[in-house]
């Protein structure tokens, strides 16, 4: 049981919804505005943070 939760978690981490920024679009856009959270189902407090990137 304990190998099915660990291969769960894997596969979890891996297939994360996770995109990076191309830098070409950063240059072409001051008006870039970057999105973190968790979002789920439990009845509990859940965060956002906005933010401004900054261009290198």
């Amino acid at each position: 049981m304990k190998f099915r939760y660990g291969i769960l978690l894997l596969l979890t981490i891996l297939l994360a919804c996770e995109e990076a920024i191309d830098k070409s679009v950063l240059s072409q856009n001051e008006n870039l505005l970057a999105v973190e959270g968790v979002l789920t189902n439990e009845n509990k407090s859940h965060s956002i943070t906005l933010s401004s990137p900054i261009n290198h």
